[in-house]
């Protein structure tokens, strides 16, 4: 066979079942079952400390790119690492405005500092 060459194969006779057996009916897990491996299994932990992390996990093995839109897996591979340098980018912007803020008596806070905040957290809020 070369490159560009038409060729037929037949279907087998046993086209009717099913090859693959999949579960149906149950959930493999049931609703409460999210502290069987224990209250510190790492998943717990994650999807309750760092919704993001969970989220750029599902949406990788869901080859979805860093702002959920289908991708073909080449392009969804860094979608892990980009969600993760998206969350360490603004955790830093955050304390980092914190922290100017703290040399301030709370009643003179350059406005620029507060603007800067919720401009940040809706940003964020709106990605994620």
């Amino acid at each position: 066979v070369k490159e560009g060459d038409l060729f037929l194969v037949p279907l087998p006779d046993n086209i009717d079942t099913p090859r693959l057996k999949i579960p149906t009916g149950n959930w493999k897990d049931g609703l409460c079952s999210f502290f069987s491996h224990g209250i510190c299994h790492a998943h717990l932990c994650c999807s309750i400390f760092c919704t993001q992390i969970a989220m750029a996990q599902v949406m990788k093995r869901f080859q979805l790119t860093w702002i959920g839109e289908p991708a073909p897996s080449s392009a969804a591979k860094s979608t892990f690492l980009i969600v993760v340098a998206l969350v360490f980018s603004y955790s830093i912007y955050a304390v980092s405005l914190e922290i100017a803020q703290m040399g301030y008596d709370p009643a003179y806070v350059p406005l620029a500092i507060p603007l800067m905040k919720a401009l940040g957290s809706i940003l964020f809020t709106l990605w994620s």
